[in-house]
């Protein structure tokens, strides 16, 4: 008997340490830094073209995607799955998707864009502090509004997402030439996995008057976020002049994310586990207090 009892404790033991990973596997995220390099611009298709270096999630292999100035929609010019079913089926196919992307670049179609200095030319920038965001019952991020003006003027208004309330925001931005559009990149705390990570972001504005478009430097292949010359670092206002909230962009509700059900099963086998534990040291302890009780008699 008590042979088949330390059986049925190890089973259920091991079933608990089973559910507890899975468990852990089911919410398992991969965060890293996500960086924009390589922003250009193609005037016969009236359209961006700029390289996404995505750190986190499944590492996919850099990605280019194409921003139409008119329509201001976005698109990747190949998905990850197509870069490696068509680049990265061998070790040698690597240079073969780096040829790839040099021939989508390909001066003079593709020109880079150059940077410019907000401050010379009287942009200005408000950051506010929306609320927080959450993406599901464990994960959070801040919600943020930045509104951008010209010579007092408003340009536009962007809503993004970083990772803390009081964190710097860095906007830099690129001017495209041959029309009134400017490409603005804001680049701060945006993936918050793990403590944070960096993440850039681009969006364009219209109907700005280039007061100064003398270039203070180009793209760079840094992963590190930097601060140059004309680039403008936002703190946001306080949350008493915050605006409404923006949407989520996922939601995940009790019914579609299977997690708290691992939890549930897994803290019920430990709870089992604990009670035959102790169930049987109770047991063993009264018997041994009954025979030094008999012995003393």
């Amino acid at each position: 008997m008590r042979f088949k009892a330390i059986n049925k404790i190890n089973i259920l033991f091991v079933v608990t340490l089973l559910l507890l990973t899975a468990a852990n596997n089911v919410s398992a995220t991969v965060g890293g830094p996500t960086t924009i390099d390589r922003i250009s611009h193609n005037a016969k298709e009236n359209s961006l073209y700029y390289i996404v270096h995505d750190g986190g999630g499944r590492g996919c292999p850099p990605i280019i995607e194409k921003l139409n100035l008119a329509t201001k929609e976005r698109t990747q010019v190949k998905s990850c799955d197509e870069i490696e079913s068509t680049y990265y089926r061998d070790e040698n196919s690597a240079a073969t998707y780096n040829q790839f992307i040099e021939d989508t670049f390909k001066y003079p179609d593709v020109k880079n864009l150059p940077i410019i200095s907000l401050t010379n030319n009287n942009i200005s920038i408000i950051v506010e502090y929306v609320g927080e965001h959450r993406f599901d019952e464990y994960n959070a991020s801040a919600d943020f509004r930045a509104t951008i003006f010209q010579d007092n003027q408003k340009k536009g208004a962007i809503d993004f997402i970083g990772c803390y309330k009081d964190q710097p925001n860095v906007f830099k931005g690129y001017i495209i030439p041959d029309t009134d559009k400017m490409t603005l990149e804001i680049s701060r705390i945006g993936d918050c996995f793990e403590g944070g990570y960096t993440k850039d972001d681009i969006y364009v504005l219209d109907d700005i008057n280039f007061q100064d478009a003398n270039l203070v430097g180009y793209y760079n292949y840094s992963s590190e976020p930097g601060v140059y010359r004309g680039n403008l670092v936002v703190v946001a206002q306080d949350s008493s002049k915050a605006v409404n909230s923006v949407p989520s962009e996922t939601t995940t509700t009790e019914k579609n994310n299977p997690t708290h059900i691992w939890w549930i099963l897994a803290l019920i086998s430990g709870l089992v586990v604990g009670f035959i534990v102790g169930h049987k040291a109770k047991t063993k302890s009264t018997q041994e207090f009954a025979a030094k009780e008999q012995n003393q008699s």
